[in-house]
């Protein structure tokens, strides 16, 4: 696999900032606000949160105290119901009704369950009504009525609805209420350091399920960042962010080049012995990644550590490259962190800086339970989820931290699944996880108003096919999707055959190493992409060993590097080695602060000459088919018409044969957009968006068609209709419509 930010390691490092200063001052305001698409804040609703002084066994509480924002210096990002889509948009409506006819009923705030069979009969638990479900092998209907349900669930030979009553959005949790605080004393400074008067202590088993690094600290229902030591003021939830990494003296290597150790004067002679042994490493090594490796010993005198892991060091010359960060050093908690001591013994010691001391009565959770819900190899079929809130799982291996996904039998092939107006999110794993939404092989999986927030160390949302069930996941929808604050990449395509990824808005996603905003990996074919948008987020979309992709009425962000969509086919060809693929009126905007970096449409390949792209009516700053004039692959460059160019990459010009169509113009960014550099895209008094002619998309449409004659073209970015034989540029018809 190709390195997916192959030239970020030579840039400078100050630029990703941008986003980061943008997305922290929305943050910290209270609110992320969803942009675009029609989207305004709708009006705040009750957070389900913690329950009042439950116990692991505790049923399930009704009517939890809302989940406060994070306050401010807290390092924990603030979701809230208020930021959720209008209904008819992307993502979960809060308020969307999934109907109140069932075939069983369950309601947490009963004193004993009954049969199940009406709303006055209810069970107290979703796993007892699923275990009656089951018994006959029919399709059934499970209505569970609001309230905070402590459970891991299994669809294992389940089919039919588990939903919401009416309106009701019932939470289902990975977490447990931890009580038993105590405050820590003098004693304990020699643990966690000199803000001891600040610092509260409670023991768990060491047996606990999702192991130390997966506890997950919440309070009032907002996530706790474990303590580290990184440079400047960061927001931790970007836990594999290496720009915000400490710069080593020097790293031990080993005659592989493998990192052995680490020497940093300046910040681990602020530590003893025993503190530094407590604690972890985020290290930053080949290729471009970031891994966590423990530490195996410590020599204060020299002021270095030795860590594990075998790790190839991404350059053994430039210091630049020499990055790390401590995990669970904790002398260096703020409020608003946790942090651990053991795991080797009987028990854990939990020490958490809470916002407020109050909530430590009753408001702080752990993830004790690794997924919410389990779509195993035996579900029947078909099955619907929809009106659920599904958070707060832990972990730290790839199948962990998941709310809803195939973490058992994922090869087995299996079928009919359908999330609607599902939330999915509030994880975090330090190992790096597979998604709070984790799909593979599900043939016919439609997710769809479904909104995935606040994962961190994670994927938003990944699609997985392949294996030895061979074939590929097939017929795959992912739709009025809403990611935001995702560390990983939004959205995650592998092995997918005939797979449709539309109306969806993906905000502050991919603040980690080695993360696209969204990509189709391993062996993909059949792919459209249509009407998504992309706002603030780091990489770029991007694809590989992937064919017959369709990209059509879609804005996306800019990268650092200008980047936006990128080819990167490799040695492995796709399914498809001689086929069309399209690209119309799309809109690939700039980096607002490195508009000079004009790159951001890389299509083809050299070594697969027989792929062609065409890309027509689209808004795009530099680029386009490279091979065909720099490579001498001109067949990669099937046909280009109707496009506007904000700017030029290097090869863009004459001497290498490049030249604008006659259907194409060339405008300056500011002739096109109100302020570029302050991320205003809507168009300027005069601007070419305004009169450009398009040329006409009936062919690229009759294409897409035939892998997808359900889907509904007639309609732009914005919801409105297209004409299809005069379009116009990019993917509004009315450009004025641009919303930030």
């Amino acid at each position: 696999m190709k390195d997916e930010h192959d030239e970020h390691g030579a840039q400078d490092r100050s630029t990703r900032q941008w986003r980061r200063r943008d997305f922290l001052a929305t943050t910290t305001a209270g609110l992320l606000a969803p942009a675009a698409l029609g989207c305004s804040s709708s009006p705040s609703r009750s957070d389900a949160g913690s329950d009042a002084g439950a116990d692991a066994d505790a049923a399930p509480v009704v009517d939890a105290p809302a989940a406060a924002d994070a306050p401010l210096g807290s390092d924990a990002a603030p979701v809230s119901d208020a930021a959720s889509p209008p209904p008819g948009q992307v993502g979960w409506d809060p308020q969307h009704d999934a109907g109140t006819s069932g075939d069983y009923y369950v309601d947490g705030s009963v004193a004993t369950s009954g049969d199940g069979t009406t709303v006055a009969t209810a069970f107290k638990t979703i796993n007892e009504a699923l275990t009656s479900a089951r018994s006959d092998g029919a399709p059934r209907t499970i209505k569970v009525l609001k309230g905070v349900y402590r459970e891991a669930l299994s669809l294992d030979k389940f089919q039919g609805t588990l939903s919401g009553y009416g309106k009701d959005k019932p939470v289902i949790t990975g977490a447990e209420v931890l009580g038993g605080w105590t405050a820590c004393t003098a004693a304990d400074q020699v643990v966690v350091g000199a803000n001891y008067a600040s610092i509260y202590k409670a023991t768990l088993p060491a047996a606990v399920q999702t192991g130390p690094r997966g506890l997950n600290l919440y309070e009032a229902g907002a996530p706790l960042r474990l303590a580290q030591d990184r440079k400047g003021a960061v927001d931790l939830f970007f836990i594999t962010y290496d720009e915000d990494f400490h710069q080593a003296d020097s790293f031990g290597l080993d005659s592989a080049n493998k990192v052995s150790s680490i020497t940093d004067k300046s910040v681990l002679s602020k530590y003893s012995a025993a503190q530094l042994s407590n604690a972890f490493v985020f290290l930053y090594h080949k290729p471009n990644t970031v891994s966590q490796v423990n530490i195996t010993a410590v020599d204060t005198s020299a002021h270095s550590i030795s860590v594990d892991g075998a790790k190839t060091v991404q350059s053994a010359t430039s210091a630049t490259e020499w990055r790390y960060s401590l995990a669970n050093i904790l002398p260096a908690m703020k409020q608003g962190q946790w942090g651990y001591t053991g795991g080797g013994g009987a028990t854990i010691t939990v020490y958490c800086w809470p916002n407020k001391v109050a909530d430590l009565t009753d408001q702080i959770e752990y993830s004790a339970r690794t997924h919410c819900v389990d779509v195993p190899p035996g579900m029947a079929g078909p099955v619907t989820l929809e009106g659920l809130d599904l958070r707060q799982a832990g972990g730290t291996t790839s199948k962990e931290a998941v709310c809803v996904g195939t973490v058992s039998g994922s090869l087995t092939k299996k079928k009919d699944l359908t999330l609607r107006h599902v939330r999915a999110g509030k994880v975090q794993n330090v190992g790096g996880g597979y998604g709070a939404i984790y799909l593979c092989n599900v043939d016919d999986c439609t997710v769809e108003h479904v909104t995935v927030e606040d994962c961190s160390g994670s994927f938003g949302v990944f699609l997985q096919g392949g294996g030895s069930s061979g074939g590929g996941m097939q017929r795959a929808r992912l739709t009025a999707y809403h990611g935001r604050y995702i560390s990983g990449a939004a959205a995650r395509f592998y092995g997918q055959n005939q797979v449709e990824f539309s109306r969806s808005l993906l905000e502050d996603c991919g603040y980690g190493a080695h993360t696209n905003q969204f990509n189709f990996y391993e062996q993909c074919d059949r792919c459209l992409v249509y009407a998504v948008r992309s706002r603030r987020c780091i990489g770029y979309a991007t694809f590989q060993e992937a064919s017959r992709l369709f990209y059509g009425f879609c804005e996306l962000n800019g990268s650092e590097d200008g980047r936006v969509l990128v080819d990167q086919q490799n040695a492995t060809p796709g399914p498809q080695t001689s086929c069309d693929n399209r690209v119309w009126n799309c809109s690939f905007l700039p980096h607002p602060d490195h508009l000079s970096a004009a790159n951001a449409v890389n299509l083809g390949d050299k070594d697969y000459p027989s792929i062609r792209w065409h890309l027509h009516n689209c808004v795009v700053h530099g680029g386009g088919m490279s091979p065909a004039y720099v490579d001498g692959a001109p067949s990669v460059e099937g046909s280009r018409e109707g496009n506007i160019y904000t700017g030029a990459a290097y090869w863009n010009a004459s001497k290498y044969g490049w030249s604008l169509k006659a259907s194409e113009v060339e405008a300056s960014l500011a002739a096109v957009y109100t302020d570029a550099a302050t991320a205003d895209f809507s168009p300027v008094a005069g601007s070419v968006l305004l009169t450009h002619q398009g040329v006409d998309i009936s062919a690229a449409i009759a294409a897409a068609k035939v892998h997808f004659p359900s889907f509904d073209f007639s309609k732009d970015l914005e919801g409105d209709p297209i004409t299809i034989a005069k379009p116009g540029c990019g993917p509004r018809g009315d450009p004025t419509k641009w919303a930030p």
